[in-house]
């Protein structure tokens, strides 16, 4: 590329303007070498930046993945969906003397509220 400046100059000036515009050309190929250098370690700091992101963010998935399936055996009493939101639970009306609950959960598909027993553990 400098080449090709000098070729440039010489057909056009003085050995005097050629080294002053060398000089300046060289000044700023340095300047464009430096900041491509910094550019290039910040763009390798990002890259590994969105891998770790990538990787927190799978591993979030299959969290919710995971979670998501504890309440998949439960569906929405009146439409059937799976995707169910807990939003408490309370004492069975039958046999709540004998410490069962029922766990109710809001249907993120129709609005409906569905209750599943929840069982005292031993």
């Amino acid at each position: 590329m400098l080449q090709l400046f000098e070729k440039i100059i010489n057909e056009h000036g003085s050995s005097a303007i050629l080294k002053e515009r060398l000089s300046i050309l060289k000044d700023a190929y340095a300047d464009v070498e430096k900041r491509n250098a910094e550019l290039q370690g910040e763009n390798g700091a990002l890259k590994a930046d969105l891998e770790n992101a990538r990787a927190d963010a799978d591993q979030l998935r299959m969290d919710l993945d995971r979670l998501k399936g504890n309440f998949a055996k439960f569906a929405c009493d009146h439409c059937g969906s799976t995707e169910l939101k807990r939003t408490g639970n309370r004492t069975d009306p039958g046999f709540g003397r004998l410490g069962v609950k029922l766990q109710v959960f809001s249907c993120e598909s129709c609005g409906k509220e569905s209750t599943f027993m929840d069982l005292p553990s031993k």
